[in-house]
């Protein structure tokens, strides 16, 4: 395992999930997050032991995905609220979170989550131009984020930063 994160390893991992090119102020942003109707690929992830795994969007079954970066602080304060979600969630969901960046040791033991996490492509081993690619697939621009997606990949709802319980709720719902 490596060491902590430290603050310069957070700030190249976000501008890893940044956009390939800056925007003027004011601009539009030409990639604004996923909307409801859009379809996403099956992802391809690694799971904690470091096998790699396929989650996809199974048949009769929506799929909550937290995407978050273990260095996030606002990320730290969603993770009890999806623990009560995912506590919550009916047994016809399915919820997982994707990490973004390699954790530091110990992270798991200091962050009691509950929900089967993955790492998402390009953490580990590092890959950066992957890691930009997944990033502009599913169009994650900023974590915390919060995505249900029907069967068959297509998104029914995104959210992007922190969500209050009622929020979660309604994402988590049957």
């Amino acid at each position: 395992m490596e060491g902590p994160v430290t603050r310069r390893q957070a700030l190249a991992g976000l501008a890893a999930l940044a956009a390939t090119r800056a925007l003027p102020a004011g601009a539009a942003d030409p990639l604004p997050g996923l909307k409801p109707g859009d379809k996403v690929p099956a992802l391809h992830v690694t799971g904690l032991d470091g096998m790699p795994r396929k989650l996809d969007w199974p048949a009769g079954r929506p799929t909550v995905v937290m995407f978050f970066m273990p260095s996030c602080s606002v990320c730290h304060t969603m993770f009890p609220r999806w623990n009560q979600a995912f506590a919550r969630k009916p047994k016809s969901l399915e919820a997982v979170g994707v990490a973004l960046e390699q954790e530091p040791a110990g992270f798991f033991d200091a962050y009691s989550i509950q929900f089967p996490v993955f790492r998402g492509p390009g953490v580990a081993p590092a890959d950066p131009q992957r890691r930009r690619e997944f990033a502009e697939a599913f169009k994650i621009r900023q974590v915390p984020t919060t995505m249900r997606v029907a069967p068959g990949g297509i998104v029914e709802e995104f959210h992007v930063g922190p969500l209050d319980l009622m929020k979660l709720g309604e994402v988590f719902r049957g």
